[in-house]
């Protein structure tokens, strides 16, 4: 791949198809917000916000059964280098 975003593209073109809904982090690197808020979601992708810092439940209350496929999230953010903490 010649960039990161061409990675994340592919990834994700590959993973969803029309109908599937995703799980993304709150924030993100601006190419990956307008990929999934604009050019997938007239692919006919959904997508749902979360916060990282969100317990496991939280994420359990936005899943889509037999819908989601992705859960997109970046621990360090770019431009910000945000840390983000994750619960497991």
């Amino acid at each position: 791949m010649a960039s990161g975003m061409a990675a994340i593209t592919t990834t994700l073109m590959h993973l969803l198809e029309p109908g599937a809904h995703m799980l993304i982090v709150k924030g993100p690197y601006g190419g990956t917000y307008d990929l999934v808020w604009q050019l997938l979601k007239k692919w006919g992708v959904t997508a749902s916000s979360v916060a990282a810092d969100d317990t496991p439940e939280d994420w359990e209350k936005l899943l889509q059964p037999g819908k989601t496929r992705v859960f997109y999230v970046e621990a360090i953010s770019y431009p910000l280098c945000q840390v983000r903490l994750f619960y497991v």
